[in-house]
């Protein structure tokens, strides 16, 4: 992976290599769980969102039975302001 340094950082290289080859403390993998959990969490809500976009359009389609490709479109379209990288496998 070093030698995808940019160049700036090729003066950091032994501080980098040492960074990347350490150890995670428990204090930090704690951080780190709480952190991956939360990521799920708004995951989750951002899929509440899409469902709940995807209801309320079904009034404005013909259709209120099923979800059409439409609407799927457009729920992901209408919550594309949340986060957006959060659904990008972060």
């Amino acid at each position: 992976m070093l030698p995808l340094l940019h160049g700036s950082m090729l003066k950091k290289q032994a501080d980098i290599a040492l960074a990347i080859d350490g150890t995670i403390s428990e204090v930090q993998a704690s951080k780190i769980t709480l952190c991956l959990s939360h990521m799920d969490d708004i995951k989750s809500y951002i899929a509440q969102i899409e469902a709940t976009a995807i209801q309320l359009s079904a009034s404005y389609s013909g259709d209120r039975g099923k979800k059409t490709r439409n609407q799927t479109r457009n729920a992901e379209h209408l919550t594309s302001w949340v986060l957006p990288t959060i659904g990008e496998g972060v």
